[in-house]
């Protein structure tokens, strides 16, 4: 083989390792785009703990993350366990993201949960954990509570209840809210001097007492 054939031997011999390395190249992309986490556009009815057709609704907004939900959270816990026949509780996501750096995450996984009917063991679990609120921690959690954690994952990772929780977002800055947790019963926004104002608002409404804020 003269110089100047091995020399396009060599041009072509590189010519195909090139492309075998550029078709494995747009090989290896598409696969990692076919194996991107999807998850089903599931419309799954908000949780709803206590009377679902009770007359008086008690709403919070919360944030899993928050060190002042987590102290609310046996309070209405407590609530629900007493007077739960007699008033209906609304859960509302509302992160704290610039201060909470982990809420968002666990606000889009409990909506993930959710999906399973598992919203409220999930929610009692992150409360106590407020400290652990991971990607991984979340996934150990779907587990420890046997949730589908392949049908989990997938919903944590594609995000896909974003919007359920971006909504509950907005409606709070419609509502002013300027931290958590924030409650409204009745549609009324409580102002509270203490966690222990909320049981007497809540027995008043249950009564017909009083109907709105304490002031």
């Amino acid at each position: 083989m003269d110089q100047n054939t091995s020399s396009k031997f060599r041009w072509r011999l590189w010519l195909i390792i090139s492309a075998v390395i550029v078709i494995g190249v747009v090989i290896l992309i598409f696969a990692t785009r076919g194996s991107k986490a999807s998850y089903p556009d599931i419309n799954s009815p908000r949780p709803i703990a206590g009377n679902p057709s009770a007359r008086v609704v008690l709403q919070e907004y919360s944030d899993f993350e928050c060190p002042a939900c987590g102290l609310v959270f046996p309070v209405v816990e407590n609530l629900i366990n007493r007077y739960g026949k007699d008033f209906r509780f609304e859960f509302k996501q509302f992160p704290l993201r610039l201060i909470h750096k982990d809420s968002y995450n666990a606000a889009v996984a409990s909506e993930c949960a959710n999906d399973q009917n598992k919203f409220w063991d999930y929610y009692r679990t992150l409360y106590q954990n407020q400290n652990s609120l991971s990607p991984a921690d979340l996934k150990k959690y779907a587990k420890d509570l046997k949730l589908d954690t392949v049908k989990f994952n997938a919903c944590l990772d594609s995000r896909a209840k974003k919007k359920v929780v971006d909504a509950d977002i907005k409606d709070g800055k419609a509502k002013n809210l300027q931290g958590t947790p924030s409650f409204f019963l009745n549609g009324q926004q409580l102002n509270l001097q203490s966690f222990a104002d909320l049981e007497v608002a809540l027995k008043a409404a249950i009564t017909g007492v009083q109907q709105g804020p304490v002031q």
